[in-house]
C-alpha cells in the first residue's frame, strides 16, 4: 500500500517539509556566522597584506552567506504561509459554492416531489388494488423477487460506497444535507453558505446531529446520561472474574503500530490504561474502543450509536467521553499527568476530544479510522491520524476541518471490498499503522520524534463501561 501523507494546516504543500527546510537553512547561517567570527579572531599583529586580504574576503563571504541564507528561510517561511492561506481560502470557496447548489438542489427537489407525489399517488393505489386482485402465490413470487433484487442492489451500492470515490462523495453528501434542507424549507439558496459551515457556522454537521439527538433524548435515548466503570481482570484478550488480576505488567509501547495493535475489541472491556513510573512522576497510555455494532441505542453499553450522536452533534459530555475520564481517574491520572491517547472509530473521536479538552497534559493523539470530519486537533502536542479513503466511517462527521495533525491515507483493499464495513475493521488497521512507522516522509518522521518514550514496565488496567439508565 501507499500512504499519502498531508502534513498539518493544508491539503496543498507541506508545512512540515518547509519548516525543516528553514532549520536546515538557518543552521547553515548559524555554521556561516560562526565561520565570521574565526575569520575575524585570526586579525592580529605581523599579518601581511596578502594574508590581510584574504581574511577581509572571508569575512564578507561568510558575512554575506549568512545574510542570503537567513533571507530564503524568511522567504521560505513567507511561502508557507501564502500557500496554506490559498489552501484555505480555495477550500472554503469551493464549499461555498457546493452549498449554494446543493440549496438550490433541495429547493426545486422538494417542489418536484411534492409535484411528482400528487400525480404518483393515484397510479400507486391503483397498482396496489391490482396486486391485492393476483393469487397469494405470484405476490409471495413477487415479494421474492422484489426482495432478492433489492439485496443485490444494496450490496452492489456498498461495494461501490467502499471505494475511495465513494468515500469522498459520502463526506460531501453528509456536509452538504443540512444545506440541501435547508433550501427545501425555502431559505434562500444564496443565503445558505452565509449561515452555513462555509460562513458563520451557524448550521451544519454539528447543527444537524444536535437535532437528531435532541429527538432522540425525547424518547428516552440519551448519549449523554451518567457513565460508571469498572475494573475487569483479562488474560488473554478474554475478560475473566479472577480479582488477582484486575493489574497485569506491560512493556512500553515503542511505535505508532505498538499502540494501535493495544486498542481493545468493541465486544470486551473498551478502555485499557497503561500506567508508567518515572523520575517526574507518572505518565499515561490509554487506548480506546470503536462503537459496538451489537450494543443497543441508548442502552448500557455507552459505546453506542447514541454517544456517537452526541460526539458529533459536539457535546462534550457522550457517555463514552465520560466512561474514558472515570478510567483515568481511576488509574491516577491527574491534569499534570502526561496522557497518550489512542483510539479507533468512536473511540478515536472520544481520543480527541480528551487530547483537546484542555483537561489533561496532552502528550500525544493517535487515531484510526475515526469520523473526525469536524474534531479539529489544534493543541501543541504530536497527532497522526490514521485513515483508509476506502472506510465509510470516516465520511460518517463530513468534510475535514483544518488541523493541526498529520493526516496519512492509504486504500485497506486496493481489488475492493465485499463488505462495506471492512476497511473500516480494526484489524484492517494494523499493518496501515506498520507503514507509518517504517515511512521516511520528513512530517510523519517529526511526528513520531515528538511522541514521548518510556523505559521500563508499566501497570495495566482494564474498565468495562456501563451507561446509568436510572440516573436523574
Amino acid at each position: 500500500m501507499t500512504l499519502t501523507v498531508t502534513a498539518p494546516g493544508t491539503t496543498v504543500v507541506s508545512g512540515t517539509v518547509l519548516e525543516s527546510m528553514c532549520v536546515q537553512l538557518r543552521a547553515q547561517a548559524d555554521r556561516c556566522a560562526f565561520a565570521e567570527r574565526l575569520a575575524r579572531s585570526a586579525y592580529g599583529p605581523g599579518l601581511d597584506s596578502y594574508a590581510l586580504a584574504q581574511l577581509d574576503q572571508a569575512v564578507v563571504a561568510t558575512r554575506n552567506a549568512v545574510q542570503r541564507l537567513e533571507a530564503l528561510a524568511s522567504a521560505l517561511t513567507s511561502v508557507a504561509d501564502l500557500m496554506i492561506g490559498a489552501d484555505h481560502a480555495a477550500q472554503r470557496g469551493i464549499e461555498a459554492a457546493a452549498s449554494q447548489a446543493a440549496a438550490l438542489l433541495g429547493l426545486i427537489g422538494s417542489r418536484v416531489a411534492l409535484i411528482g407525489g400528487v400525480m404518483l399517488l393515484p397510479a400507486a393505489l391503483q397498482a396496489a388494488r391490482v396486486a391485492q386482485l393476483l393469487p397469494e402465490h405470484l405476490r409471495a413470487a413477487a415479494a421474492t423477487t422484489l426482495g432478492a433484487a433489492a439485496g443485490r442492489g444494496l450490496n452492489l451500492v456498498g461495494q461501490r460506497l467502499a471505494t475511495p470515490e465513494g468515500v469522498e462523495l459520502a463526506r460531501w453528501l453528509v456536509s452538504l444535507l443540512d444545506d440541501a434542507a435547508l433550501g427545501a424549507a425555502g431559505a434562500p439558496p444564496a443565503l445558505v453558505p452565509l449561515i452555513g459551515e462555509p460562513g458563520l457556522g451557524i448550521t451544519g454537521v454539528t447543527s444537524s446531529a444536535a437535532v437528531l439527538t435532541g429527538l432522540a433524548a425525547v424518547i428516552g435515548i440519551r448519549g449523554t446520561a451518567p457513565a460508571r466503570v469498572e475494573r475487569v481482570s483479562v488474560v488473554g484478550g478474554v475478560p475473566t472474574p479472577a480479582p488477582s488480576t484486575l493489574e497485569r505488567r506491560t512493556p512500553p509501547p515503542q511505535s505508532i503500530s505498538d499502540r494501535v495493535v493495544r486498542i481493545p475489541d468493541s465486544s470486551g472491556p473498551q478502555v485499557r490504561v497503561e500506567r508508567y513510573e518515572g523520575p517526574t512522576g507518572p505518565r499515561f497510555e490509554v487506548y480506546i474502543a470503536g462503537t459496538n455494532p451489537t450494543a443497543e441505542a441508548g442502552g448500557t453499553n455507552p459505546f453506542d450509536m447514541a454517544s456517537n450522536g452526541a460526539l458529533v452533534a459536539g457535546q462534550p459530555d457522550a457517555t463514552s467521553v465520560q466512561a474514558v475520564e472515570l478510567a483515568l481517574r481511576d488509574a491516577g491520572a491527574t491534569a499534570s499527568s502526561p496522557v497518550v491517547f489512542t483510539g479507533h472509530s468512536q473511540g478515536a473521536a472520544v481520543a480527541t476530544v480528551h487530547a483537546e479538552s484542555g483537561t489533561w497534559n496532552t502528550a500525544g493523539l493517535i487515531t484510526i479510522g475515526g469520523p473526525l470530519g469536524n474534531f479539529p486537533v489544534t493543541g501543541d502536542y504530536p497527532a497522526i491520524v490514521i485513515e483508509h479513503d476506502d472506510d465509510i466511517i470516516t465520511a460518517a462527521s463530513g468534510l475535514r476541518r483544518e488541523t493541526s495533525a498529520t493526516v496519512v491515507t492509504t486504500r485497506a483493499l486496493p481489488d475492493g471490498a465485499s463488505d462495506l464495513f471492512l476497511p473500516h475493521a480494526a484489524t484492517s488497521y494494523h499493518g496501515t499503522a506498520a507503514l507509518v512507522d517504517a515511512s521516511d516522509d520528513p512530517a510523519l518522521v517529526a511526528a513520531r520524534q515528538r511522541f514521548p518514550t518510556t523505559s521500563g514496565i508499566g501497570a495495566v488496567r482494564h474498565y468495562e463501561a456501563t451507561r446509568i439508565l436510572d440516573a436523574e
